[in-house]
């Protein structure tokens, strides 16, 4: 029979500090247990830990329950984000190392549970320290929008080009030519036609097997890009460890990886993301008007709260009430004193209410211009070390950001007036040393404020959590909704649709750009977004992209994967 609650029993939310601390207990002693369970049936004495609270130690053969996580040593320099790693890290290791390590060994005193455990905290602390020193400005407003530039150019002129004379005989194999085009264009070393033949008719849930049991291209790229990640990650004294290795990179290649891409290259899956970032960014501006009325509200009512007014406004009340009807007749073209008065007051709480939005816009963007982030100082100096010059080491003005939005919205062929405008006002201002200052400040700020901070990893984190454990519990043990019908990817198209339609017509911003763009018309907007959603439609041209992306951020990470020395990193 199922458990009655206490009633002074304490409901914890789920992925609150509380309940996160609950889970890594629950999941740490139950691998404790595991490996002294052998122990405990010939020692039953109790032995202390001596370790110190989050300390970067590993875990003691006899551990404390209400001392779990204090124990664990310590992932980054974050106990916020700690927890989460730790969440997710210890549902991998409790579900495909230590179920069945327990059975096969009588590591009772858990050296190899603590060196696992030990290991995979030093390559944490290594991968923030890489994380640190990446130049994130640069990657995600200048290499990331040339990656999506070639992408969509690619797609573009092989649209063009099938049927043709630059295509070949495919046999009336309309999406085959389409592909080959596309990687005549952009071509990826493990991205091949002849891995796209292997794959392209294995798309259902039911050929999953048959689809992992294929050795392409793609899969020895990710395993020999995994080992050598894994390698430079190992501290030197575990590089001769082939078990610990093994089981690392199989880990985050076979199920890391691997069920990453092909998660987020299917086609609706894309559409269902950008369909909850259109959404997000509807909802936020609808909720920030919502906000701003209730504080011209409170501002009313804190105004009208005043004795003298409100005794001054019965009266009128009172005095308008027992008048005879003739004199309301009379009066009923005119205004009142009272109703003048509230109108007036009315006006000056809107008018101040305004007056403070401005001024805190006004004070954001002086805090953000005049001053760097100190994340970011080193890379975004005001000062070129190098020259006598005043200009900025690193031109914000010229990210290839520009370059990628003027292209999305066709801005050179519907607006050309407009588009050689702001050309020409972007070249002078970034010949501009004060100019190029505040938008490097204000680069700097914005990565500081929002991408690396601790809240920005937990929601990665956490989202990597919900995809591979829905329930805390087992390996994807929740069947996602996967489209396979004609209809069923009609409706996932049309609902992103939808939802980026609402973006525009809810959303300031691109209120702005619906009006000077696309000329309030909704004809366009359509071709535009359908296009848009259509270049999505090919899971292998999807993977051609994340390869491309993920290619970018390792190379970032992993400076050493561009040097002279990478055949012997690889031979290692």
């Amino acid at each position: 029979s199922p458990k009655k609650k206490l009633k002074n029993e304490v409901v914890v939310e789920k992925d609150s500090p509380e309940y996160l601390i609950k889970l890594i207990n629950s999941i740490f002693q139950k691998i404790q247990r595991n490996n002294t369970k052998d122990a405990a049936q010939n020692n039953n004495t109790n032995t202390t830990n001596t370790t110190n609270s989050r300390g970067y130690s590993s875990l003691s053969p006899n551990i404390s329950v209400s001392k779990t996580f204090e124990q664990l040593p310590a992932l980054t320099s974050s106990t916020n984000v700690d927890m989460e790693l730790f969440a997710f890290i210890g549902l991998l290791l409790q579900q495909f190392v230590f179920s069945w390590y327990s059975r096969i060994s009588f590591d009772y005193k858990g050296e190899f549970s603590n060196e696992l455990i030990g290991v995979v905290a030093h390559m944490t602390r290594n991968i923030q320290q890489r994380i640190r020193a990446v130049d994130w400005g640069v990657l995600l407003f200048d290499k990331f929008p040339v990656i999506f530039m070639r992408h969509m150019n690619a797609i573009r002129l092989a649209k063009e080009e099938v049927g043709s004379r630059f295509s070949d005989d495919f046999d009336d194999d309309s999406e085959k030519e389409f592909v080959s085009r596309f990687i005549a264009h952009n071509p990826h070393f493990a991205m091949t036609l002849d891995d796209y033949e292997l794959t392209k008719d294995l798309r259902l849930p039911n050929d999953r097997e048959k689809l992992e049991s294929i050795l392409t291209k793609e899969k020895q790229y990710s395993r020999l890009l995994t080992s050598v990640v894994v390698s430079m990650l190992l501290p030197m004294e575990e590089l001769d460890s082939e078990l610990t290795k093994s089981i690392l990179v199989s880990i985050v290649n076979d199920l890391v990886l691997k069920n990453l891409i092909e998660s987020l290259t299917d086609g609706f899956m894309i559409w269902s993301i950008v369909g909850s970032i259109m959404n997000k960014v509807a909802t936020k501006n609808a909720n920030k008007e919502t906000d701003e009325k209730s504080k011209e509200d409170n501002t009313v009512d804190i105004n009208n709260s005043n004795p003298e007014k409100e005794s001054k406004k019965n009266e009128a009340t009172s005095t308008s009430e027992t008048s005879s009807t003739d004199i309301n007749k009379e009066q009923s073209g005119t205004k009142t004193p009272d109703s003048l008065s509230s109108a007036i007051l009315d006006l000056k709480t809107k008018v101040y209410a305004k007056i403070v939005t401005v001024c805190r816009i006004c004070g954001d963007f002086i805090a953000y211009t005049t001053s760097a982030s100190i994340f970011n100082k080193s890379k975004y100096s005001t000062t070129n070390k190098n020259s006598n010059s005043n200009k900025a080491e690193i031109d914000v003005l010229q990210f290839s950001i520009f370059a990628f939005l003027a292209e999305l919205f066709s801005l050179a062929t519907r607006i050309p007036f407009l588009f050689t405008i702001i050309e020409i006002i972007g070249i002078y201002c970034s010949k501009l040393p004060r100019i190029s200052r505040l938008a490097n400040n204000a680069l700097s700020n914005f990565i500081g404020s929002i991408v690396l901070r601790d809240s920005t990893a937990i929601l990665l984190i956490r989202s990597l959590r919900k995809m591979f454990f829905p329930t805390d519990s087992n390996f994807m043990t929740e069947d996602r909704f996967i489209p396979t019908t004609e209809e069923e990817l009609f409706e996932a198209k049309e609902s992103s649709k939808l939802k980026i339609k609402s973006a525009f017509e809810n959303n300031k911003g691109l209120q702005y750009v619906f009006k000077f763009i696309y000329a309030n018309d909704d004809n366009i907007l359509d071709d535009d977004i359908e296009s848009f959603l259509d270049s999505f439609n090919i899971k292998f041209i999807n993977k051609h992209l994340m390869w491309n992306l993920l290619d970018t951020i390792f190379t970032d990470l992993f400076p050493e994967l561009t040097s002279d020395e990478l055949p012997e990193l690889f031979a290692r």
